[in-house]
């Protein structure tokens, strides 16, 4: 009777270490735990946490834990860390990334702007894939867009679209107001006339460039380059001529004048404007707010209308 009870014990043992043996598997192989089961004859212990021996001498616990080694001999594994799968698409590979311009056609770095004061207005200059911004149905759109891009920290004082560039005089607050009032009118701009011109993709050729005025003498500059600057790339034949003579000063002829600049909202010329010149477009600036380029750059005088820009060395 002894006997039989001892080995009906024995086989609820051995039942018992396999269901532990198989449920000690299925975490191994979900990695919820590292186990490591350790399995001899006198003693075993499970790690973590470890557990004091337990002498065992019937000889059929020993048979049983026997089986459990044999059924639980791959049970020594560690968990696997995850295998990431590199994608066809996106990442590092060759040829991923904003396309490199060609040599003759970077003009800006790709680097952090500097400190940017209020007080200091700033000539800035987009250039544009295209050579059509003059023309007659892109030029309103261009226009409009800069009229729209005037805020409360950021205005525009003065402007002149050429062929594929345009120059533009601006007050902003601080660097934040510039950089965010730059990058939406450069976003107006390229949407409106890609969707004017039914098209897509890239239309600036490079990043704005942006120079700080910070004396009288520099804003002076600025405003002669900015409004005269269609007589740098489509100069009169005989203006020089006319210039040389001292003529053309007071003429009643108006070509000496860039209708798609800022040009007759601008009074510090030396000479009134003509009364039959015009602006195309309605008005796209507002009055200047810094000392500099409201009063300060009219100490060295105000603007003559034979003068021009200097010529790129």
């Amino acid at each position: 009777m002894f006997a039989r009870r001892s080995a009906v014990f024995a086989t609820r043992s051995a039942v018992f270490a396999t269901r532990s043996a198989v449920f000690a598997t299925r975490a191994c192989d979900t990695g919820l735990a590292r186990f490591k089961l350790r399995i001899s004859i006198n003693e075993w212990s499970l790690d973590p946490p470890r557990k004091p021996p337990n002498r065992i001498g019937n000889p059929c616990e020993i048979a049983s834990l026997r089986y459990i080694a044999y059924a639980g001999k791959a049970l020594t594994m560690e968990q696997l860390g995850l295998r990431f799968v590199r994608k066809s698409r996106g990442g590092a590979r060759a040829g991923a990334g904003r396309k490199r311009l060609p040599p003759g056609q970077r003009h800006t770095p790709h680097r952090a702007r500097a400190e940017h004061r209020a007080r200091h207005p700033v000539h800035v200059t987009l250039r544009a894939f295209t050579h059509s911004l003059r023309s007659q149905h892109i030029v309103r759109t261009v226009l409009g867009a800069l009229r729209d891009a005037n805020m409360s920290q950021f205005h525009l004082a003065h402007y002149s679209i050429q062929e594929n560039h345009v120059h533009l005089i601006v007050e902003a607050e601080n660097k934040h107001a510039l950089s965010s009032g730059m990058r939406g009118l450069m976003i107006r701009i390229a949407q409106r006339v890609n969707r004017l011109l039914s098209q897509r993709g890239r239309f600036w050729a490079d990043r704005w460039h942006g120079n700080p005025l910070t004396s009288p003498r520099q804003v002076r500059n600025a405003l002669v380059y900015v409004l005269k600057n269609r007589h740098k790339h489509a100069p009169s034949p005989n203006g020089a001529a006319r210039a040389a003579r001292g003529e053309g000063t007071r003429s009643s002829e108006s070509g000496w004048l860039d209708p798609l600049s800022s040009a007759q909202w601008f009074n510090g010329f030396a000479h009134p404007i003509p009364t039959s010149f015009r602006s195309v477009g309605p008005p796209c600036v507002a009055f200047p707010i810094s000392w500099l380029l409201a009063v300060g750059w009219r100490r060295h005088g105000l603007i003559e209308s034979s003068e021009t820009p200097k010529p790129n060395r």
